[in-house]
């Protein structure tokens, strides 16, 4: 696939035709990281037709008791000491100068460790760690996904509010919105503020997604090298009309599915 095949405006058929692709791709992986969740919630005997039910219910030389035990005390258990172990091993991230002997790289070297730290305490980077490493031992996979979100954060200010015409409003001098800037008057009034469109300060944002809600096309055999990843999750249709207001047609796709049902993990109940 060329790289620059994602960077193209694609219609909304195009996006469904290559997510359907990419949907077909690892089922077999998907269904056992969601077993690996009955696993672990203890959900699976709820499922009698679960082939890791079917082996510990047959098993001639296990007692009920045993059976129970083992369903009830030890996954999560032999989860915990896996993940505590990984995290036990993490050294952390710190800072060196490339230069030793330079008082231009030492400096430098110190504040990207300032920087650091404040961003392990902001974002609670020990705790989302800890997370990352439990899902990673009792799913199989994690993934984050980091990028800048410019609508969280603190709100620092609104947009400009326009009239019906699209015009820029003004305050003038009394408080009253007007389209008159205030230049023929040598005086510069303040835009108006649209308390409907907050502008935020923006902040990081490390979104973990499951590894059964990333998908690859079919022709990536690497995901780390494939030309795009599509992530799978659930948005509410006010949210998502908000954030897409641009896009033509948007309040008519975004209602398309108000009648479906979906499954999803529920990851505050781990079912």
């Amino acid at each position: 696939m060329p790289k620059n095949r994602m960077s193209q405006k694609h219609s909304i058929e195009d996006l469904n035709l290559l997510y359907r692709d990419a949907e077909t791709v690892d089922q077999e992986i998907f269904a056992e990281q969601r077993s690996n969740l009955l696993l672990v919630s203890g959900e699976h005997y709820n499922r009698r037709m679960n082939s890791f039910y079917r082996r510990i219910r047959e098993a001639k030389d296990l007692t009920n008791e045993q059976k129970l035990r083992l369903t009830k005390n030890h996954i999560q258990r032999i989860c915990k000491i896996y993940s505590n172990n990984i995290i036990s091993a993490n050294p952390g991230v710190g800072f060196s100068p490339k230069n030793e002997k330079e008082v231009h790289d030492q400096k430098v070297s110190k504040l990207h460790q300032a920087v650091w730290r404040d961003a392990v305490e902001k974002y609670s980077i020990d705790e989302l760690i800890d997370d990352w490493a439990d899902n990673y031992v009792q799913i199989g996979e994690t993934i984050v996904k980091l990028f800048w979100d410019a609508n969280a954060g603190k709100v620092k200010g609104y947009e400009q509010k326009l009239n019906k015409q699209g015009q820029a409003l003004f305050l003038d001098p009394n408080g009253q919105e007007t389209t008159d800037d205030g230049s023929a008057m040598g005086m510069q009034f303040q835009p108006a503020p649209d308390q409907s469109r907050p502008v935020h300060e923006g902040e990081f944002v490390f979104e973990e997604v499951f590894g059964f809600n990333c998908l690859r096309p079919p022709e990536a055999k690497d995901i780390r090298k494939a030309p795009w990843l599509c992530v799978r999750k659930m948005i509410d249709r006010d949210e998502l009309i908000a954030r897409f207001r641009d896009v033509p047609g948007i309040e008519k796709l975004a209602q398309s599915s108000q009648d479906e049902t979906f499954l999803v993990f529920d990851s505050g109940k781990g079912g």
